[in-house]
């Protein structure tokens, strides 16, 4: 999960981790996601439904929470 959701997601961040935590130990692959827009061009029907706040590349909202940790070799689909 991206900063961007920290403040609307840290009622269920334990619970994610947990979920983390569950897979890593039965085996079951964990795939982190980062949604960014490399420039305006890229904002698409998003800028609006967002109300013109999107998360740009290049920015501390599009990185992904340091409170999740990623292992090595953790796949990250940007």
């Amino acid at each position: 999960m991206q900063n961007y959701f920290y403040s609307m997601s840290k009622s269920i961040l334990l619970a994610i981790k947990t979920t983390i935590e569950f897979c890593r130990r039965n085996s079951v692959p964990v795939i982190f996601t980062r949604h960014r827009h490399k420039s305006p061009n890229d904002y698409g029907m998003l800028y609006e439904w967002w109300n013109g706040d999107v998360i740009e590349d290049g920015t501390v909202e599009a990185e992904l929470m340091p409170e999740l940790d990623r292992e090595i070799g953790t796949t990250i689909i940007r």
